[in-house]
């Protein structure tokens, strides 16, 4: 609860869950989602050791940026192209629609559960008054409470717009391809907003940060790839089952990678200051 946002870094916790989640998955033969898992947690694999390269790189270089979001990209861009291979390369039988019980507990958690919580644990008035007194705002007590009012105010629009759109889609149309990207880009809005609000993006005097902007690069160009895309017809190119050895050949090749990477990463540093007290 005292994390941020909250969650554990209890990873063998992770890896067990994992199992039983695999083998409950091939117990009932849901080949095609266990398929989808591989292709994500090799990505994933691949995306967090390659995206700690970059990291050292970027700490060697010297360069003033964000270097762990850039290990977070890398994390988020492999694993989600492994998840979309192992999706776009099977047939699917058609979904069944989900009971109006299921979609409402699935909002409720998506809004407002997930971001209360978040603003519980990532705002407050000591950071707020902190990050003022770092920039020479005067009256730093009141401009906290300001900013903290208005976090509650742009997460109770976006909550209310996300709320007004659910109720307007019927069962049918939340079949469609308007529905979901909707919900998608206002959960985006969301979470852009409030990495504004507490980075102080909007406050006179702050420091330009090339990661925040770097947010909107990355929305923009999904939001172009679906309005582009939005009318066509995605079709699976299904290809031939995987074996064992297939699988055997793709996790050694990863693991070759990353054994490139991390000889790269020892002999370009003498050791880096910190980087191991967050484990």
């Amino acid at each position: 609860w005292k994390m941020t946002p909250p969650r554990s870094e209890l990873w063998a916790a992770c890896l067990g869950a994992s199992v039983s989640l695999a083998w409950f998955l091939q117990r009932n033969d849901y080949r095609r989602a266990l398929r989808v898992a591989g292709y994500a947690a090799l990505g994933a694999g691949f995306g967090f050791g390659f995206g700690n390269f970059l990291q050292t790189l970027g700490h060697v270089s010297g360069l003033a940026f964000n270097w762990w979001n850039v290990m977070e990209f890398s994390l988020g861009f492999f694993g989600g192209l492994g998840m979309a291979y192992g999706v776009c390369t099977r047939d699917w039988p058609r979904s069944v629609a989900p009971t109006k019980a299921a979609n409402g507990i699935g909002f409720a958690f998506l809004f407002p559960a997930l971001p209360v919580i978040n603003i519980i644990n990532a705002m407050s008035l000591d950071k707020f008054i902190e990050a003022a007194e770092s920039f020479g705002i005067e009256e730093s007590a009141e401009f906290a409470r300001r900013q903290l009012t208005i976090t509650w105010v742009v997460a109770g629009l976006f909550c209310t717009a996300a709320f007004v759109l659910h109720r307007r889609s019927t069962p049918r149309e939340k079949q469609s391809s308007s529905y979901s990207p909707a919900l998608f880009f206002i959960y985006v809005l969301f979470y852009l907003a409030f990495s504004h609000i507490i980075k102080l993006v909007f406050v006179s005097g702050a420091p330009f940060q090339l990661n925040q902007a770097l947010y909107w690069v990355v929305m923009i160009a999904l939001f172009a790839i679906w309005f582009l895309n939005r009318r066509k017809q995605v079709r699976p190119f299904v290809i031939s089952r995987e074996t064992w050895p297939r699988w055997l050949l793709l996790v050694g090749f990863v693991l070759a990678l990353l054994a490139v990477c991390a000889w790269i990463s020892i002999n370009m540093h003498d050791g880096i200051a910190g980087y191991h007290e967050r484990f």
